[in-house]
């Protein structure tokens, strides 16, 4: 049976997001990631962690390729939050 876990945030950072422009969900759910500023959440290339700094991603890339050749459906899906 699927269980969800409700994560504690600070409210300083709560606010602190919300105020950067975040709405209040999102601000919710990245404080309770870890995610303590704004500029933490930039979507630039230059913020973004190199391909070898991401979690299992020779293992991902394997699977993909091998989807890919057996013409397979994919479903992607991913947490891209720096922890």
């Amino acid at each position: 049976m699927t269980s969800i876990t409700k994560r504690s945030a600070p409210v300083d950072v709560i606010q602190s997001l919300q105020s950067s422009g975040l709405s209040p969900l999102m601000s919710r759910l990245l404080a309770a990631r870890g995610v303590s500023n704004a500029a933490q959440t930039s979507i630039h290339l230059n913020a973004l962690l190199p391909p070898q700094q991401l979690t299992n991603n020779q293992a991902m890339a394997k699977l993909l390729a091998e989807a890919i050749k057996a013409n397979k459906k994919l479903l992607v899906v991913g947490d891209f939050l720096r922890s």
